[in-house]
């Protein structure tokens, strides 16, 4: 989680465990996993943190790249032996090109997180923004960090 507060909202959204980005991160989820480490790290930063994202993955464990919030360069992977010696596993995701190239996978993933909500085992936090000349002001707040789940803008028709 990039801020303190978002762990909130992730525990409420069904996550079993949370933990804040900072300094200690790798520290932070070895303790929460019993010294373990993450079996599975969804970084949106693009590889901003890969060395922590490294640090913090359990050996079996796969780190997933999608996006590139964390802006500027993206820096090389590791070599195939850091990788094969700690038993990690580095893989990307990009939506858009995944309904670009294959809709059936990626229809049945929406499928499922839709019968999710349905069946009440996922809580995300929706905010209604009021209309189409609200979304330069979200996009701002997401842009410094400060978003909270998910914004959906009212269309007026």
């Amino acid at each position: 989680m990039g801020r303190p507060d978002k762990t909130v909202s992730a525990l409420k959204s069904g996550y079993d465990v949370a933990v804040a980005r900072s300094e200690d991160l790798a520290e932070a989820v070895r303790a929460a996993t019993g010294g373990a480490g993450a079996d599975i790290v969804l970084d949106p930063l693009g590889t901003t943190m890969l060395e922590t994202d490294l640090a913090l993955t359990a050996p079996g464990g796969r780190i997933v790249l999608f996006g590139n919030a964390g802006g500027g360069q993206q820096v090389a992977l590791p070599p195939a032996g850091r990788l094969i010696g700690g038993n990690l596993a580095i893989s990307g995701f990009s939506i858009s090109r995944l309904w670009a190239t294959a809709p059936h996978r990626a229809s049945a993933g929406l499928r499922r997180v839709l019968d999710l909500l349905a069946e009440g085992r996922l809580d995300i936090a929706i905010t209604e923004v009021g209309s189409l000349a609200d979304v330069p002001a979200v996009h701002q707040l997401l842009a410094e960090g400060r978003g909270d789940g998910k914004y959906v803008a009212r269309l007026q028709g």
